[in-house]
């Protein structure tokens, strides 16, 4: 994907099902791998807290997807910006 050329993007493999416990090798890799579900790692670039009252966020962490471009196209539309 062109939009992606100058990004360091890891080679690791799929996990096996997802889960934790479907793949220990993977597990055992969480904090590397930034995954949060299994070692709840984050970066010093996560937003993990809105900086004010009311602020919200919104985290789409499971892509590229198929339905990723169609995503990037509405996603202004839908939260108007």
């Amino acid at each position: 994907m062109q939009e992606l050329n100058g990004f360091d993007i890891p080679s690791w493999s799929p996990t096996a099902d997802g889960s934790c416990a479907g793949d220990p090798a993977a597990a055992a890799e969480a904090s590397a791998r930034g995954w949060w579900t299994c070692g709840r790692t984050t970066r010093v670039t996560d937003i993990t807290a809105c900086p004010k009252k009311l602020d919200w966020g919104v985290s789409f962490d499971d892509g590229p997807s198929p339905w990723s471009e169609c995503f990037q196209y509405f996603f202004p539309f839908i939260f108007n910006f």
